[in-house]
This record gives C-alpha cells, structure tokens and sequence, in this order.
C-alpha cells in the first residue's frame, strides 16, 4: 500500500530522507560526519555510501562543495 501512494517502496523513501536530511546537516552544521551518520540512523560505512551513490562524491567532499559554492 505504501508505494502505491508514495510511488516508492517503504524503504526507498526512508533512504531517501535520511540522504535528504543528511545533506543539510553537511551544509548547515559543523557537526562531525560521523555525528551525522549517527542522527540519521546509519553507521558511518553506511553512511558513507549512502552519500557516495546519492551526491557522487564523499560527506566530507560534498560539504566542502557545499560550502565553496
């Protein structure tokens, strides 16, 4: 029932908020990428790739975009 109304499985869309969410951590905080890992729910490696695959690039890379653009 939930991808028929959301237009994406439960987990796609819990993937995707924690990506969301953690991208503006990285922007708007100082916080230690392993503190946000862990305020998205995700173990650093995990983390890592979530970031990797979501934005191409690593946390620490793509806050220094962030913050140079």
């Amino acid at each position: 029932h939930f991808r028929e109304v959301m237009g994406v499985t439960f987990h796609e869309y819990l993937t995707n908020s924690r990506a969301d969410f953690a991208a503006v951590l990285l922007q708007n905080t100082d916080l230690k990428v392993e503190n946000i890992a862990e305020k998205v729910g995700l173990k650093y490696s995990q983390f890592r790739k979530l970031i990797l695959a979501k934005y191409g690039c690593t946390p620490v890379i793509y806050r220094k975009q962030q913050k140079d653009a």
